[in-house]
């Protein structure tokens, strides 16, 4: 199982691993922090990723490696750690929503491993293949 989110407030991809590189150093980990603690939490640290939404695109993905509970006075938030690497995916269409989403594999985007894919996956969605 993995998670979605849309990323605020970033224009491009490549801003995602500049500001993270900023938290890591100031921070000693990457983290991003949300109010709910994900019910299932055992199927996504199996093998779950965050899959960031960019500006109406599922962009790339990161590994999740745990997550830490968090409190600002008196208010319980949920960290979900991150793995400082991330992985671009074939650009997907994704509708604005509030919050996470569960995102399970088989609905989840292609990892990009050339330019090409790209291309055809633009090509299947024009009903092309």
């Amino acid at each position: 199982m993995h998670l979605i989110k849309l990323c605020v407030g970033v224009d491009k991809w490549q801003e995602i691993p500049e500001y993270q590189s900023m938290m890591l150093q100031g921070e000693g980990k990457i983290y991003h922090q949300t109010r709910n603690f994900p019910k299932k939490y055992a199927e996504i640290i199996a093998n779950g990723s965050l899959y960031w939404v960019i500006r109406g695109q599922v962009l790339l993905r990161q590994k999740i490696l745990g997550f830490d509970t968090h409190y600002i006075g008196e208010t319980r938030y949920c960290q979900i750690l991150l793995q400082a690497d991330y992985q671009l995916v074939i650009p997907t269409p994704w509708r604005a929503f509030q919050g996470w989403r569960y995102l399970p594999p088989d609905q989840s985007p292609p990892d990009l491993h050339n330019p090409d894919d790209i291309l055809h996956n633009q090509l299947k969605q024009m009903g092309v293949f």
